[in-house]
């Protein structure tokens, strides 16, 4: 999630990013190098946190729906 949304700040790929991580870099760092602010990524965690939290349970498992 991080990942896609300093894409859609930077215009940059997202996997760009993602490489940047899996070398070591911290998502902060990552952020400061390419000028995203910090802020605007926490409200994005912050909105998706709040959706899954409002988000129903699925109790139920999924239906079979291979033929036989």
């Amino acid at each position: 999630m991080l990942a896609c949304s300093m894409a859609d700040e930077t215009k940059k790929s997202a996997g760009h990013f993602l490489d940047s991580r899996l070398s070591g870099k911290s998502w902060g760092a990552i952020a400061q190098d390419n000028k995203v602010p910090i802020e605007k990524l926490n409200q994005r965690l912050d909105r998706m946190s709040t959706s899954l939290a409002s988000a129903p349970e699925n109790t139920q498992s999924p239906k079979n729906t291979e033929k036989k």
